[in-house]
């Protein structure tokens, strides 16, 4: 029984140990990413936890190329993009008031089925509000 067991824990480990690397209260050093994506790849079947983590450390520390780049991934995978991915991304972009970013991400929420759901809107309302689009967050 400890041999079936094994696996299975190895496995969540790995994903706590991913989760617990990607939290705020990480240091935000170089070496804390590294190790987080290597922990990452580690991981064999991934969901959408181990994705969201890692996309929202890079984003939380400002390394938005790499977030956007994972992001992308995620989208080319099998994987389904949920609606905290989505709205976590809106909320980064209205952060950094990238506002093309933010309608771009918009657009392509609107086409998946979480994109639907009131967090991914309540973040583009956000969104607007902050980058003063005020227009926008009406017509939302």
């Amino acid at each position: 029984m400890t041999r079936m067991l094994f696996p299975i824990w190895s496995k969540r480990q790995r994903l706590a140990n991913l989760l617990r690397c990607c939290s705020k209260k990480a240091l935000p050093l170089q070496g804390v990413r590294v190790q987080a994506r290597r922990l990452f790849n580690q991981i064999g079947e991934k969901n959408v936890i181990p994705w969201s983590a890692l996309i929202l450390r890079h984003a939380q520390e400002g390394n938005l190329a790499e977030a956007i780049e994972l992001f992308r991934q995620l989208q080319n995978s099998s994987m389904q993009v949920d609606d905290f991915v989505l709205s976590s991304m809106i909320d980064v972009f209205a952060d950094f008031a990238l506002v093309e970013q933010g309608k771009q991400m918009h657009a392509y929420a609107v086409k998946v089925p979480s994109g639907l759901e009131a967090s991914v809107f309540n973040s583009m309302v956000d969104m607007s509000l902050k980058c003063g689009m005020m227009d926008d967050a009406e017509r939302l």
